[in-house]
């Protein structure tokens, strides 16, 4: 791990330093330099960090190693790894600044008091961060990614294969952060994750313009209107959705001969 560790920062720091396993003394480095190489040591031990997390979660053989996760989506210091159970309540909070920026809606007589009333009660808080760690430690059939700016999360995705059809149950991104391709890596580690061989469904709400042109970009169209309980306020009001379908590959393939 030293002999890594001290490769990492020869690549990362700007500046002309000896090993710290070398017998010669270390060049001396200016201030604004070793400003710079402080900053990446503190962002190298956050990634560090994650590692060693998902190295211990108990996924499925071969994810959520060293090489795959530094080797994700580096944006500005933001990277894409597999979400662990005690993200969970990270995860949530990004969840509820998301809907927050994204579901008000004059139209639809939504308000902000509306979207935080599907956040206000502490027991159905920890009860969904309760299911959602738990999903992420046991079920098979269920894969979590969060997108990580040095230690904070700010965007997720959440996937479930089912029998005839994948699920995309939930993606979204912090709205100060949206726009640096964020959704579309975690997007992308989704779709290469689930079983091809199935169609992909997602909701999303019918005034989400933004969203259902990204998600268009995939692949995905537009298949008529549901109801999901999720949409469901505890205020009464819902969230009108549409249901979008990505094609298995075998159906791409077979439109793709006609």
């Amino acid at each position: 791990m030293v002999k890594w560790y001290t490769r990492y920062l020869e690549v990362v720091v700007p500046v002309r330093v000896w090993r710290f396993n070398s017998s010669r003394p270390h060049r001396a480095l200016c201030p604004s330099r070793a400003i710079i190489f402080c900053l990446k040591i503190v962002e190298l031990n956050a990634v560090l960090s994650t590692v060693r997390e998902a190295g211990s979660s108990g996924r499925a053989e071969g994810e959520g190693t060293r090489d795959q996760l530094l080797s994700s989506a580096h944006m500005n210091n933001i990277f894409i790894t597999i979400a662990i159970p005690k993200d969970a309540r990270k995860i949530r909070e990004v969840q509820k600044k998301a809907w927050l920026a994204t579901y008000p809606s004059e139209t639809h007589e939504i308000t902000r008091q509306d979207i935080e009333s599907n956040f206000s009660n502490p027991e159905t808080n920890e009860k969904w961060i309760l299911q959602i760690a738990q999903s992420i430690k046991e079920d098979k059939n269920v894969h979590a990614w969060v997108a990580k700016d040095k230690s904070s999360i700010v965007g997720y995705c959440f996937v479930r294969k089912e029998e005839v059809i994948n699920r995309i149950m939930g993606m979204y991104v912090l709205p100060e952060y949206q726009g640096k391709g964020i959704g579309k890596e975690l997007l992308e580690k989704a779709i290469e994750w689930l079983d091809g061989n199935l169609p992909t469904v997602l909701e999303v709400a019918s005034y989400n313009i933004k969203a259902i042109n990204f998600y268009k970009t995939f692949g995905f169209v537009e298949n008529g209107a549901t109801q999901n309980e999720v949409a469901s306020l505890p205020t009464g009001k819902i969230i009108p959705e549409i249901e979008m379908v990505k094609d298995s590959l075998v159906a791409q393939a077979s439109s793709d001969t006609l």
